[in-house]
């Protein structure tokens, strides 16, 4: 690059925000662009530079740490030192010290292994000290390690129990060692093998034999040891004066007794009766990703997640036991108390704003008895978000980091190089009788492939730090975030910072009061990217941009299309770099509360949250000219803010009392919520450059737009909790909500919800074996409801631009307003009934969990917009429609154990899924999505899941005339085509449903449907010594995908590039029976949606491998320093699947469930290799 055309300056421009994650505090001037080009595309660092950049940071730390407390790993010079030895029949322990003394090396090894009574003749003139040890360990049958300067002499093979791995170190090669033996038993008194015994604060110790019995070598009477195994409590023992030990260990029921949070409280896990799971911390942050819902995946039974797409921050789908709703199947998300939204569209989601590292534990309610508590919004499931808070004692402060590299998770496809694209449109304009563009396509080249100059390596980084700590009556805990993703297309980008305080303050023995506070900053740019157009999104431009056009004209500026043949008159790199763009939001999510006890067990609670959102976009597009096109001389400038703010007030009151074996809790309560939110728009149009702000001055044109939203609800709720010796279980809850979303005599609903539980396992009857360790039986029933329609919908709504012309003298429209929607005051609630029954089991000590459910799970009165009549002059109106079911199983399974040092966790989950519209009240079908020249492409239809798609079925390509004229021959009128006029061999068939020799929409039927038969997961984790290993697989059958990108990137009859594959299309009898023949205009309709675009959604992911290792030892503490620890990660490492897209892993469109499975010109999924260290003080 000629730096003559470029100058440098430090950064403070918002649109250079893309470059400055490449080059920190460099930007480029916007002027000229191709010196952005090509110092962004050309002179960007490759991908290994960039990974080193990004990681030495962390390994200049990891070899600081290593220096401190490493030991001398050159074994092989100190065993190259020369020594010579004359001796006859000295004792072996005698011939060591001489050797110490010549060779500045010190022996280390049990009295046991060198007595006294052995004696050697041996000599050695000027001898390698490696052949030395090696003649005079030999009869003694004595092997050696060196470490640093110290030689460790072992026996090299023995029986009996395993005695310890490394013997106590002695400064004179003699030891007062002092041997320690046990047996290690159950309760029941039978010996437990594979006990890990060690000496505290070592690395050194040994495990228990088949009949639980064990041998030691410790230093002194000081040392103790620690027993651990698998299912059992770790105890610890000191030697004393003792030379037997032995030890009975005790069942750890920690699984059993582990507290669970519920609706407004918490629980004992094994006396919960709903469906709860819960994933902690150490699982959430395994996921290198903005959004902690990717940490679902593949984790929870019943819990659909998917991502919408790779951009970076982009929205991600999260089901709960299947599709719940049309239009709203998110759960309910409450975070410390606060509920907060969540969002699936593909460009952006509200939860990416919250700090994984943040949070302690994520509780998942599934079930109506669970959610009924919670009332109108809990009909989806809810997600109950716990952060970290502080403790007692010295503060602790932690300091995490990582940075990784991203690429797609499949290679993409190529488009058509110059040449092939050349070709193929000479066949295309011959077909339909035009003059072929190209004289000789094979002089044009490769051209510009598109991708790789769209595309290049990611980018992700994240800094955490955090700090918690306290006294016995004052808490807090303390954090601050910085993370960042330069996203795979250029100038696409996410950047959040947050901050979180969270303090818990005991003022006396009655009061306690305490707050949750998260603060944070997002700044995004996606430009469209991903936005699923089905004409002119961006990655479909990608590939039908001219492969013959360069990125830019001979004097720097950017080239455009010059040939009006073509279409797609457009430069994807120049739109990306061309306009300045700054998207900023800014939450804040709060939460104050206070306790009371006035009387023992009796607690008052009153909280106060508030949720507020600040954003703010702008964009200016200056003045242009490319090839063909131009900003018509003119510049633009957009700028939109929007602000919401929710506020939340709560109180309960809870009492809890113990009747001998009786135990009740009772809980009741009050929310009032309320909503606000309004936002703003301005354009403005300049036939110059100098006014990047909107101002009345020199304005062409100027456009404003308002618009503002309001709800509010109001609720009491209670719930009673009982159970009788821990073994019968019951929970009652009821709520009643009260919505501004309904009118006067339908604004309020009652949910009630009941469920019960019994531990057969606490039966007198019930064999007390470590067996079957804990069986619970447990069932429940329950409604709630939902209100996710628009605000006001039971009113009718007026809106202006309704012009009209008559009454009118001058003769011209005037501007008017008019009835726009229809109200009705009639619609009530959505209610949703669920019933379920589970079986919950643990093995063997619970080392081995299992656990079975059944739920069904049924929602009538659905709130549906429907279109009204054109004739009737409205648009639509709101009913209440029909119903829908989602019934399944879900299985889960664990085992834990160990195996000598190694200790591992395996688990797998899996979901069945049997989704289906009940009812429609008698509607017709109800249209999901359309598609241009398709017409609907998803449908809702009575008797079928819901959003099932809808086309023509593809019987192959015709291959010949005598085919086609055969076809046209079926009606018995050869002149009336069977599809088109200009149907020929090469175009696709399709089939006649109704038998009428003709193909229109009364042949579209069903043909795929994107709900999966069944969702599994399965993984584990291990740890060895300092390492530790986890992987988690997630993967989804029996669904199907309907590939639109084909439309319009294979089979288009438009004049534009298309995918690689496309040089195989048809062209003669037999070639092809997929990909139809090139013709300009598709005149037989090639593109419309059929069921050769349905493909095999079903896929197997390797969605997280990490491999991490925790360093200890002195030289840390020195550093103050408690554990470090280093890991590499790969996410979304690899997928297995049939279909031909990039990635199958397809979530909805719009935030949509008749829109699922559709894939569109969608972000490329990231494979995300990162290397992070944590270090602890």
């Amino acid at each position: 690059m000629d730096d003559r055309k470029c100058s440098l300056k430090p950064a403070t421009d918002p649109e250079d925000r893309g470059l400055g994650m490449i080059l920190p505090n460099v930007s480029i001037q916007p002027k000229p662009f191709k010196c952005m080009k090509e110092f962004l595309l050309k002179r960007t660092l490759s991908p290994w530079t960039i990974m080193r950049i990004g990681l030495l940071p962390i390994l200049l730390v990891i070899w600081g740490l290593g220096t401190a407390f490493a030991i001398d790993g050159k074994a092989q010079d100190l065993l190259s030192r020369k020594v010579t030895i004359r001796v006859k029949q000295l004792e072996v322990r005698r011939i060591f010290q001489q050797i110490e003394q010549q060779a500045d090396v010190q022996f280390v090894y049990s009295s046991r292994l060198i007595r006294s009574r052995h004696k050697l003749t041996y000599e050695a003139a000027d001898q390698h000290l490696e052949k030395v040890l090696a003649d005079l360990l030999k009869p003694l049958g004595a092997t050696y390690e060196v470490s640093g300067k110290t030689i460790i002499l072992r026996q090299e093979s023995h029986t009996g129990p395993p005695e310890s791995f490394l013997p106590a170190l002695s400064t004179d090669g003699m030891v007062a060692e002092i041997p320690i033996s046990g047996k290690v038993s159950d309760g029941k008194g039978e010996g437990l093998p594979g006990v890990s015994v060690l000496i505290k604060g070592t690395s050194r110790g040994t495990t228990t034999d088949s009949q639980g019995q064990y041998r030691v070598v410790v230093p002194d009477s000081k040392a103790i040891l620690v027993f651990s195994y698998v299912g059992y409590v770790s105890q610890e023992l000191t030697v004393g004066g003792q030379s037997t030990l032995n030890l009975t260990l005790v069942e750890d029921n920690k699984a059993l007794n582990e507290v669970v949070v519920v609706g407004y409280g918490e629980q004992k896990k094994s006396n919960v009766t709903g469906s709860i799971v819960s994933i902690k911390a150490t699982d959430i942050t395994k996921v290198q990703s903005p959004s902690f819902e990717n940490a679902l995946q593949g984790k929870v039974p019943g819990v659909y997640v998917t991502t919408n797409g790779g951009q970076p921050g982009g929205g991600i789908s999260v089901r709960i036991r299947g599709v719940g709703a049309i239009n709203n199947s998110n759960p309910l998300y409450i975070i410390d108390g606060v509920q907060i939204g969540a969002g699936d569209s593909e460009n952006s989601n509200p939860l990416a704003t919250i700090n994984s590292n943040d949070i302690e534990s994520i509780d998942i309610l599934k079930d109506a008895a669970s959610t009924a508590i919670y009332g109108t919004r809990a009909a989806n499931g809810v997600v109950l978000i716990t952060t970290k808070r502080g403790n007692s004692g010295t503060p602790r402060l932690s300091l995490t980091t990582y940075h990784g590299i991203q690429n797609p998770t499949r290679k993409l496809p190529n488009p058509m190089n110059a040449t092939q694209f050349g070709q193929n449109m000479n066949a295309a304009f011959t077909a339909a009788g035009q003059p072929a563009p190209f004289a000789d396509p094979t002089t044009l080249g490769e051209g510009t492939n598109w991708i790789k100059e769209m595309m290049r390596p990611g980018k992700i980084s994240e800094y955490q730090f955090s700090i918690a700590g306290g006294g016995a009556k004052n808490k807090y805990f303390v954090s601050a975030n910085y993370f960042t993703n330069d996203g795979m297309m250029i100038r696409t980008w996410f950047e959040r910072m947050s901050v979180r305080v969270n303090t818990d303050n005991q003022i006396s023995d009655k009061v306690k009061i305490g707050n949750s506070l998260s603060i944070s900053r997002v700044n995004r740019r996606d430009n469209g990217a991903g936005n699923r157009q089905f004409i002119g999104g961006v990655f479909t431009n990608i590939y039908q941009t001219l492969p013959t056009m360069p990125v830019y004209n001979a004097d720097g500026s950017f080239a455009g299309p010059t040939d009006s043949r073509f279409e797609r008159p457009s430069n994807p790199v120049f739109d990306q770099l061309r306009p300045k763009i700054d998207n900023e939001e800014y939450n804040v999510i709060g939460n104050l509360y206070a306790e009371y006890e006035p009387i023992k067990r009796l607690i008052f609670r009153t909280s106060f949250s508030a949720n507020v959102g600040n954003g703010s976009s702008y964009t200016f597009n200056p003045i242009w000219t490319a090839g063909l096109l131009n900003s018509a001389g003119l510049s633009n400038v957009n700028a939109g803010s929007s602000l919401g703010h929710q506020w939340t007030w709560e109180n309960t009151l809870t009492y809890t009392r113990d009747f001998g074996k009786h135990n009740l809790n009772f809980l009741v309560g009050t929310t009032a919520l309320d909503y606000r939110g309004r936002n703003a728009n301005q354009s403005a149009s300049y036939d110059t450059d100098a006014f990047q702000e909107i101002t009345s001055q020199g304005a062409k044109s100027i456009n404003t737009s308002t618009g503002s939203s309001q709800e509010s609800l109001a609720s009491v709720f209670g719930r009673v909790a009982y159970s009788y010796a821990d073994r019968y279980l019951l929970t009652v809850n009821v709520r009643q909500d009260g919505s501004s979303k309904f009118g006067a005599n339908k604004k309020y609903g009652v949910f009630p919800s009941v469920s019960g539980g019994w531990r057969i396992s606490e039966e007198a009857f019930f064999p007390k074996n470590n067996i079957v360790s804990d069986l619970k039986l447990r069932a429940g029933w329950g409604q709630v409801g939902s209100d996710a329609i628009g605000n006001f919908r039971y009113l009718a709504r007026v809106g202006s631009g309704f012009n009209y012309a008559f009454g009118n003298q001058t003769g011209q429209s005037s501007i008017g307003a008019a009835l726009a929607d229809l109200g009705n005051p009639e619609i009530k609630w959505e209610t949703v009934t669920e019933y379920n029954i589970g079986l919950e089991s643990g093995l063997f000590n619970n080392k081995l969990s299992f656990s079975a459910e059944y739920f069904n799970r049924t929602r009538t009165d659905m709130l549906l917009t429907l279109i009204l009549p054109g004739v009737s002059g409205l648009q639509s109106t709101v009913r209440n429609v029909g119903s829908l079911t989602n019934k399944g199983l879900e299985f889960n399974l664990g085992y834990r154990s160990s195996v000598g040092a190694v200790r591992y966790n395996l688990s797998g989950n899996l979901t069945t899924y049997n989704n289906k519209v009940v009812s429609l009240g008698g509607s017709t079908d109800i249209i999901g999505l359309t598609y241009p020249g398709s017409g609907a492409i998803t449908i809702i239809r009575e008797g079928q899941p819901l959003g099932v798609y809808y086309g023509l079925i593809s019987e192959g390509l015709f291959q010949t005339q005598e085919a086609v004229a055969a076809a046209n021959a079926i009606d018995g009128n050869a002149a009336t085509p069977y599809q088109a006029a200009g149907t020929a061999p090469g175009d696709f068939k399709y089939k006649d449903l109704n038998g009428d020799g003709k193909i229109n929409e009364s042949d579209k039927t069903i043909i795929g449907n994107p709900t999966p038969k069944f969702t599994y997961g399965f993984g584990g984790d291990a740890s060895y010594k300092n390492f530790d290993l986890s992987l988690q697989f997630f993967g989804v059958s029996g669904n199907d995908i309907l590939n639109l990108n084909r439309t319009s990137i294979e089979s288009s009859g438009r004049a534009w590039n298309k995918v690689e594959s496309v040089v195989n299309a048809w062209h003669g009898e037999g070639t092809s029976n997929s990909i139809p023949r090139p013709i300009l205009s598709d005149p037989n309709l090639n593109s419309r949606v059929a069921s050769h675009l349905v493909e095999n959604g079903s896929y197997l992911r390797l969605k997280n491998i990490q491999l991490g290792y925790s360093i200890k030892g002195a030289g840390l503490k020195k550093l103050g320093v408690s554990n470090a620890r280093v890991y590499i990660a790969v996410q979304n490492a690899f997928v297995l699947t049939k279909f031909s897209g990039v990635d199958p892993e397809v979530g909805l469109d719009d935030n949509n469930s008749a829109r699922a499975g559709i894939y569109n010109d969608l972000y490329p999924q990231a494979r995300t290799s990162s290397l992070g260290l944590k270090l602890d003080f």
